[in-house]
């Protein structure tokens, strides 16, 4: 299913590797996508892909950062690893487990490449809590765990 696609996978367990990133801004504002992909269904999403093969996670959140918004960043938080049962429907039989990371946009201006990323902004924590279920995958519920909500209920 993936050769030649140089990802991170564990054929024998079925399960894709994949790293996500909370990317903040130096005002507090985190910068959320809309993917130009169909399957996604217009719900905004964190940056994120599948990591390379022998791709340490460190390096593979900080290259799709780079590849989606065009700016480096740097390392906050690990936050955790997600491993939901059938947490993305385009790779079934194939379960994802996603390390995610709060990240620091650095000084720079965000540029997307309009064939893979259709919009972008920046939303406060406190836009995001209202926005349920606008926001794609196990996203929402990653920046629940990642304390971007503390404080704002």
């Amino acid at each position: 299913m993936f050769k030649g696609q140089d990802v991170e996978v564990d054929e024998d367990r079925k399960i894709i590797y994949a790293v996500d990133a909370i990317p903040m801004d130096h005002e507090g504002y985190i910068i959320l996508i809309k993917s130009t992909k169909e399957y996604f269904e217009g719900k905004w999403l964190l940056v994120g892909g599948k990591r390379r093969e022998g791709e340490p996670i460190r390096e593979a959140v900080l290259r799709e950062l780079k590849e989606e918004l065009g700016i480096d960043g740097l390392i906050k938080n690990y936050i955790g690893q997600t491993n939901k049962k059938g947490r993305d429907r385009r790779f079934h039989p194939y379960d994802v487990v996603s390390d995610f990371f709060l990240v620091e946009l650095l000084k720079g201006e965000i540029k997307t490449d309009d064939r893979e990323i259709a919009e972008w902004r920046r939303f406060t924590p406190r836009q995001i809590m209202g926005m349920g279920d606008q926001i794609g995958l196990d996203h929402y519920e990653m920046m629940e765990r990642a304390g971007v909500f503390y404080g704002l209920e």
